[in-house]
């Protein structure tokens, strides 16, 4: 996949695994679907990185790619992990991009994790309790399992993400 930068003018190429068409389609609408969030990290990037939902991990690798920053990509999908763990490898962003196969949560707890699509690259899931997505739909529901989810402050007072700012 190939991309140009709107704020640094630069075009990056990542390379991107496409085991089925969820997939392929995230990819091929990447420089589209989401443009207020690529400009955003056009406009604002550097330090540390949180991609809350990261998926297959499109945002923390062209993120990376540009910044060079430790950036947390947060994905607690079983049928995305995988993905998102062969994306930073293939890419050789493996020790940059750190993965935490948890939800961030509003409190330290055990809930459902509830998954619109059991796909690899599916997205539309939330933890404890939403029953809704984006812009109020109802959630597709079509499999769960329970697991902990923590809060960033958890994260950061234990260490697992290490505060590197003042």
């Amino acid at each position: 996949m190939t991309h140009e930068s709107s704020e640094k003018s630069q075009q990056i190429t990542l390379i991107l695994h496409t085991p089925n068409a969820v997939c392929r389609r995230r990819v091929d609408s990447f420089s589209t679907k989401e443009l207020e969030t690529l400009e955003w990290i056009d406009q604002y990037g550097g330090g540390a990185f949180f991609d809350v939902g990261a998926n297959v991990g499109l945002y923390s690798l062209y993120y990376e790619k540009f910044y060079s920053d430790q950036v947390y990509a947060f994905e607690p999908s079983v049928f995305n992990l995988g993905i998102l763990a062969k994306n930073t490898h293939v890419n050789s962003m493996s020790d940059q991009v750190n993965i935490a196969p948890t939800p961030l949560s509003s409190k330290d707890q055990l809930a459902a994790l509830r998954l619109g699509a059991p796909d690899e690259g599916g997205a539309m899931s939330t933890f404890f309790g939403a029953t809704f997505r984006r812009y109020g739909l109802a959630l597709p529901e079509q499999t769960s399992y329970r697991m902990p989810g923590l809060t960033l402050d958890t994260m950061l007072a234990s260490g697992m993400i290490p505060c590197r700012w003042p």
